[in-house]
């Protein structure tokens, strides 16, 4: 234990600095914000600690560490102003060096329209996209801790206007207590140099034209614990808690429960808290997370599904869904 606590803090060490500045404007890159998986938002997003699988590129890589043999994933986020997020990962076991994956998620938003200083609408229409791609490797270095690491490229592109290109890494980790089945997670995402839109921009009071500038990535710090309250053959129940430190929003605390019945169906309830002041004052946040699936095996290998429901305060809700295949 005291070594797993000597590691925590030289990694949190090097970040104290990152995650202590003020929080003005918004990030770059900011479709690396949005959660994606349908598992962990139906339990509030109280999961850095929950269980293993090939989603979790997208939340603690870590936990790939958990798959045996091969596992592929999928899974579609409808956003706002007509965007569509799909993602996916594949994963494979070699033992005894580890868990190797491949991971890609991107955002496609469609018919904004274009705007001068002169004209104003000017009738055109463009598209905004970007994507992110990557590798992960995890694997358990003791029975009880395991640790991840995914190494990503990151794209924008404004239109016919202009593009962007970064790269960042991702790390987690996984402790195993020793009390009961209670695991304390921990996850830094989206962690990299600025990114910067190529070309230049007319500066409409002056007429200069000038290069745009960089912009932060949104990185995220993730603590959480989970444990199984009640764990027999044909119930498991997991509760759990995670707090989220992003350097571009709001503070958060989650608590999540799942229940797991015959290792074939779930459901999950959880809720997210902000404990610290919103960017923007009168603005419903929600909270609400609530989700199910179902896994089903057979003699190919199994099958699962999950989806859930996510209430976004004075926004339209979101809903989630994935498809898994393990063989």
């Amino acid at each position: 234990m005291k070594k797993f606590l000597m590691i925590l803090v030289i990694i949190l060490l090097p970040f104290s600095t990152l995650f202590s500045q003020k929080k003005e404007g918004r990030a770059s890159a900011d479709f690396l914000s949005i959660p994606l998986l349908p598992e962990a938002m139906g339990m509030g997003s109280a999961y850095v600690a929950v269980e293993g699988g090939p989603h979790y590129v997208f939340w603690n890589p870590s936990r790939i560490a958990e798959v045996k043999g091969k596992a592929f994933y999928a899974g579609y986020v409808g956003w706002y102003v007509e965007s569509k997020i799909p993602y996916f990962s594949f994963t494979f076991s070699k033992p005894p060096y580890g868990n190797f994956a491949i991971f890609a998620s991107g955002v496609y938003s469609p018919n904004f329209q274009e705007a001068t200083e002169d004209a104003l609408l000017t009738g055109n229409v463009f598209s905004y996209s970007a994507y992110q791609i990557g590798v992960s490797y995890a694997r358990y270095y003791t029975d009880k801790f395991a640790a991840g690491l995914n190494i990503k490229y990151i794209q924008e592109t404004y239109g016919p206007y202009s593009k962007a290109k970064t790269y960042a890494i991702d790390a987690g980790s996984i402790f195993h207590t020793g009390f009961g089945s209670w695991r304390l997670g921990m996850a830094l995402q989206n962690l990299g140099p600025d990114i910067k839109p190529e070309g230049t921009y007319l500066l409409w009071q002056t007429g200069e034209m000038r290069p745009y500038s960089a912009a932060p990535l949104p990185a995220v710090f993730r603590l959480g614990l989970a444990g199984e309250v009640i764990d027999n053959p044909g119930l498991k129940v997991t509760l759990s808690i995670e707090l989220m430190h992003p350097t571009d929003y709001a503070e958060s605390v989650s608590f999540g429960m799942k229940l797991l019945y015959m290792n074939m169906a779930y459901l999950c309830l959880g809720y997210r808290y902000y404990i610290s002041k919103l960017p923007v004052d009168d603005v419903g946040a929600g909270g609400l997370g609530f989700g199910f699936g179902l896994n089903y095996k057979t003699s190919f290998g199994g099958l699962g599904f999950s989806y859930s429901y996510t209430d976004m305060g004075i926004l339209p809700d979101i809903h989630r869904f994935s498809l898994n295949y393990g063989f």
